[in-house]
């Protein structure tokens, strides 16, 4: 069993994680994050909500490049 590093976290995505010429997010889908989080026994928001702990994001997401929400 893994250990439980987020226990009592719940984690977050800002936005769909893509590729960039300098990083590989290939592997950081939702899906990826849910499991890794619920196996470390976090909890996985699928929205923000207040309840959000830990709020994961791509450097062009933290410094405000372009639209966040994917609408």
């Amino acid at each position: 069993m893994p250990p439980q590093i987020f226990k009592n976290k719940t984690i977050a995505l800002a936005g769909p994680f893509t590729p960039s010429s300098t990083d590989s997010y290939d592997d950081l889908t939702a899906e990826n994050v849910r499991r890794w989080t619920e196996a470390r026994r976090g909890v996985f928001f699928a929205e923000m909500s207040h309840e959000v702990t830990h709020l994961l994001c791509t450097k062009a997401q933290f410094y405000g490049g372009g639209n966040n929400r994917g609408t």
